[in-house]
This record gives C-alpha cells, structure tokens and sequence, in this order.
C-alpha cells in the first residue's frame, strides 16, 4: 500500500468541521436506542444534522406536551384530562419543559468551538432546573430526573409513560 502524507493543517481543518453532534457519544445521547444500536454496527453514515433533527423533533414533542399534556404520554388521549390527577398532570408539564429547556440550551451550547467553552448535557439539564425556578416552577427535581425524563422520551418515541398505572 502507498501512504500519502497528511498535512496537520488538512487533518485540523477536518476536525473542526466536526461538532460535538457528529459524535458517536452525541449519537447515542441523542438518537432513540434501536437507532443507536444500528449505528454502532454501521458506523460513519451519521452527521451532526441527524442528531440535531431528533433533538428538534423531541423539542416539538415536548412543546406539544406542554399544551396539552395527553400529547406526551403513551396511549394518552383527551379523556385523560378526567383521569389523570392534577398533580401528576403538573409533574407530566414540568417533565416537558425542563427537557425542552435542556434540548433547546444543548444545542445553543454543545456545538460551541473550544472545549473549555462546551456544556456536557449534565449541565444543560442544570441549567433547565434553574430556569423552570426563575419562571415560578415549584417542583424540585434534580438535573438526573431530567436526564431520566429524556432517555424516557428518546426510548419511548417521544412519549412519557402514561402517569396512571393502569392504562400502561
């Protein structure tokens, strides 16, 4: 086999036309399960647009959710409003917009160049906690109940498990 030579300058400019979301660790924090179980046995067909379209996609759901809570739950239709008790309602909305928030500052965030500069998802789920308590939230849930809430949306097709046990 021949080797050609590499440029470093060639090698940097690739690199950086790289983002944190054409990882394979963005992949699989991003991308539902039995997509990223696919990926890993075919690696290299993903970009950062891929994972961003989820992320956009989960987003939407969560908006939705945020309206009309029965939109975000497995099986959950308008009769839900009668069944669902107030609470777990309330705990189904915050669900909803502290991912959304998390979602929304992770791609404002993940992408940015420089590592030291960059949040880890940890930190974007911190940061969607603090701003649910600056706009009046009163629940206290912890950065990994939010994470929690998103791998839950990211395996379940954008769907929280329905809050009523027996409608699961």
């Amino acid at each position: 086999p021949q080797y050609h030579p590499v440029s470093s300058r060639g090698l940097a400019n690739n690199i950086l036309k790289e983002t944190y979301f054409d990882s394979g660790e963005a992949w699989r924090m991003f991308m539902p399960s039995d997509v990223a179980k696919q990926k890993k046995n075919d690696p290299g067909k993903s970009t950062g647009d891929d994972v961003k379209a989820v992320i956009k996609t989960r987003m939407l759901a969560c908006q939705a959710g945020i309206q009309n809570f029965w939109e975000a739950i497995e099986g959950g239709t308008k009769e839900d409003v009668d069944d669902v008790s107030d609470f777990k309602r309330r705990k189904v909305i915050f669900k909803c917009h502290a991912v959304y928030a998390a979602l929304r500052k992770a791609l404002e965030s993940m992408e940015v160049e420089g590592s030291q500069n960059r949040l880890t998802w940890i930190q974007c789920c911190e940061f969607a906690i603090e701003a649910m308590k600056v706009v009046g939230f009163d629940e206290t849930f912890a950065s990994n109940s939010v994470s929690k809430a998103h791998v839950e949306l990211r395996d379940n097709n954008n769907k929280l498990k329905h809050p009523n046990e027996k409608a699961r």
